[in-house]
């Protein structure tokens, strides 16, 4: 597991390495629909997927994509006590907040 600094400027752009690939990430946040979303591209600039809504406790690429095969990414609590039914806003996401962005291997899940 991965754990992925993300920033709190609402939009930033910064690349990432996943499974010892490079990715490039965009990262905004849509004040009309109280969201974050998030582009990731390879490092030669694929599509891996694009306007990636961040939501808690679901896989955020489709399960198809070879781009990002045997892996996917997550919205997950980042301390134990966290209430489990805690959505993502403006200011709760990132290392040192109640949610964090994760990546996470097939096989880390089972």
């Amino acid at each position: 597991m991965l754990f992925i600094a993300t920033s709190t400027n609402p939009y930033s752009s910064y690349s990432v390495t996943l499974g010892g690939k490079s990715y490039n990430v965009v990262q905004r946040w849509n004040d009309k629909t109280k969201a974050w979303y998030l582009d990731l591209r390879t490092g030669t600039n694929e599509i891996v997927s694009l306007s990636m809504k961040l939501v808690p406790r679901v896989g955020l690429v489709k399960r198809n994509n070879h781009l990002l095969e045997g892996a996917n990414l997550y919205v997950v609590a980042n301390f134990d006590d966290a209430p489990s039914t805690l959505e993502v806003t403006r200011d709760n996401l990132g290392l040192s907040k109640q949610l964090v962005l994760v990546y996470i291997t097939d096989e880390e899940l089972e």
